[in-house]
């Protein structure tokens, strides 16, 4: 097992972060996206963290925050809206679901596939069954009501 997972297994167990996997055009950010207003409307405060494979770009290239971070600072933006764009190695991540945790009733974290979090699968067109991945805890197909299995399946998970 990579430190990575070990860290995910001793460090994020018990705590409200549910991870909502499947290949690319699974669905993944469609299912989220379906469920925040009910998540809300259940006074829930949820945050969503997106595994990116690509190279992120919150800023069109030569503006004022994207320099500040090309330099190597972390940036902060506030205003009517907040964003931050952090440095630091992807084992970070285990540290941000845990502060995380702390200030929200319920992480969802898109992707990280392979990490031993519990997780919500969803299949693609062509996929029959559950893959080969450590900690699904649900699997659901695209003829399925996702939405509302996800949800009944979310409630459960916070009573634990």
């Amino acid at each position: 097992m990579n430190p990575l997972a070990e860290q995910f297994d001793n460090r994020l167990t018990g705590l409200p972060v549910l991870g909502v996997c499947g290949l690319s055009g699974a669905g993944k950010t469609t299912l989220i996206e379906s469920i925040l207003v009910d998540l809300a409307a259940r006074g829930l405060k949820t945050v969503v963290v997106k595994h990116g494979c690509r190279e992120l770009e919150v800023d069109r290239r030569g503006k004022d925050s994207d320099r500040l971070f090309a330099a190597g600072a972390d940036v902060y933006l506030c205003g009517g809206e907040r964003f931050s764009r952090l440095h630091g190695p992807a084992d970070d991540l285990v540290l941000e679901l845990i502060n995380l945790a702390d200030r929200y009733d319920l992480v969802l974290v898109e992707g990280h596939a392979g990490s031993p979090l519990e997780k919500i699968w969803l299949l693609s067109d062509g996929e029959n069954g559950e893959p080969a991945a450590a900690g699904i805890s649900l699997v659901l197909g695209r003829s399925e009501n996702r939405r509302a299995k996800c949800l009944s399946f979310i409630d459960d998970f916070l009573q634990e």
